[in-house]
């Protein structure tokens, strides 16, 4: 193989061996969100901050939270542009969602939500993590 195309299929042969390891940080489920959320409330609450896996749980929960919502903007987004004919609007992307951002409201206060949605609910925390922070922020950030 010319070592050109090689250097370019290395970072996917690379990629599929990191994607076929099991990722110990990976949110899949409830459970998982939980288990990484729960630190960051913590944290949120005044305990020290401890150690690094606490600080990795942290910056998994609060990463998964603004994929969640970055994904759920631009779906919406792309929906409302499939819809009509000209400049997608921030109203159209906000017709088009399942939730709206409220101003105020930060990766913090979802984990906090999540957490107590969780606590209240535990049989939820067996189905997929978009499932459950989707009917947290249907419930906690409604469109209007």
């Amino acid at each position: 193989m010319p070592r050109s195309i090689s250097m370019l299929l290395f970072p996917v042969i690379a990629t599929g061996a990191i994607a076929a390891s099991p990722n110990p940080m990976a949110i899949e489920t409830g459970a998982d969100l939980y288990d990484r959320c729960k630190p960051a409330v913590e944290i949120i609450q005044g305990a020290a901050i401890g150690t690094d896996e606490r600080v990795l749980n942290t910056a998994a929960c609060f990463s998964y939270i603004t994929g969640f919502r970055d994904g759920g903007s631009f779906s919406a987004g792309f929906i409302a542009a499939k819809r009509k004919s000209g400049p997608v609007t921030e109203k159209d992307v906000i017709d088009g969602s399942a939730f709206c951002w409220k101003a105020g409201y930060d990766n913090g206060t979802v984990a906090t939500s999540v957490i107590n949605f969780l606590d209240r609910n535990p049989r939820r925390r067996k189905q997929p993590a978009g499932l459950v922070l989707m009917l947290v922020l249907r419930t906690e950030a409604p469109c209007p």
